[in-house]
């Protein structure tokens, strides 16, 4: 009561009340006590990537560190198909279905390794992609439970998003542990551009929802890169300072004959460690990140900078922008 009594006279402003029951809502998630998703994956390794359908939001495909790819039913809690790409116990790789008493299908091509990243096909739950610590990536055919296409590469595979609008191109950005950002063509499985930039593994890449020109990726450099493909090069590095000066600069060392003289050199820095997520709101204004430094940012992606916004403040008053 004296929290809305200070809002009435004025002394609160509106933005407080609206952060505050947003940080509500947030802290008081929980999980379903009215389903829970038990799928035959016991064995074969933590679950290490999630992706719901974007069509009807109805099937969730989970992808194992020991190479099984599940997607379960959300709306009856049901595992409908199990692709295993590598059993346990070097078995041979198989595809067998949890329910519905239907025949295993065919054997279906091994990754080899660790299930990275998982992406339903933008419009169409017929199909999905999946990528491999060991450099596979691989077209799924939810229908025939097959492979149709694989794109291979020499790196370490971290992370995969295919472009979302398909209007202009069938771009699919892939980071890999050889920092560079590779983009090949779903059609043609050949790589159209590379994109070079970052000091350090790429983790993280997602097209922007509504300019399919637009990358952004995340990397253990501690930097978020925004780049425009079609000029093959990254026009923004996202600082968590917002352009202040760092307290603590690196010094460049420059060496002439006479003497040797340190400069300050700025480093610009979008986390404090690596970054391994990032989330664009569907509209793309704004660009959630995430690190291994324990937190999160938001970004105004038109103002490109952070706002000020601790997800992790003990006083939710201060949560506010």
């Amino acid at each position: 009561l004296g929290f809305l009594r200070s809002r009435e006279l004025g002394a609160q402003r509106p933005a407080v009340l609206q952060c505050l029951e947003q940080a509500r809502r947030t802290m008081s998630l929980a999980s379903s006590t009215e389903k829970e998703f038990v799928g035959k994956t016991s064995g074969r390794g933590a679950v290490h990537w999630l992706d719901v359908d974007p069509v009807e939001g109805r099937y969730l495909l989970s992808g194992t560190l020991g190479a099984c790819i599940s997607c379960y039913d959300v709306a009856t809690a049901e595992v409908k198909e199990l692709f295993c790409t590598k059993s346990p116990r070097a078995k041979p790789p198989v595809i067998t279905f949890a329910s519905g008493g239907r025949a295993p299908a065919p054997a279906a091509r091994s990754t080899g390794s660790g299930v990275s990243c998982l992406q339903w096909y933008p419009h169409d739950s017929g199909a999905f992609l999946n990528s491999s610590f060991d450099g596979g990536i691989h077209l799924w055919d939810t229908n025939t439970q097959q492979v149709v296409r694989s794109y291979d590469q020499d790196s370490c595979v971290f992370s995969l998003h295919l472009c979302p609008s398909l209007m202009s191109h069938m771009l699919l950005a892939v980071g890999s542990e050889d920092h560079k950002v590779r983009l090949l063509d779903v059609r043609t499985t050949t790589s159209t551009h590379v994109l070079v930039g970052h000091k350090a593994c790429v983790f993280t890449v997602k097209w922007h929802p509504a300019d399919e020109y637009s990358l952004a990726t995340g990397s253990a450099d501690r930097t978020i890169k925004i780049w425009d493909v079609r000029r093959g090069g990254a026009f923004l590095t996202l600082d968590q300072r917002n352009g202040a000066e760092q307290q603590y600069p690196v010094l460049k060392s420059t060496f002439t004959p006479a003497k040797q003289v340190l400069k300050p050199r700025q480093v610009i820095t979008s986390h404090d460690s690596s970054i391994t997520s990032l989330c664009f709101s569907p509209t793309g204004s704004y660009l959630l990140s995430s690190g291994c430094d324990n937190q999160m940012r938001l970004w105004n992606f038109n103002m490109q900078n952070t706002m000020a916004c601790d997800y992790f403040s003990s006083s939710l008053a201060d949560c506010y922008t």
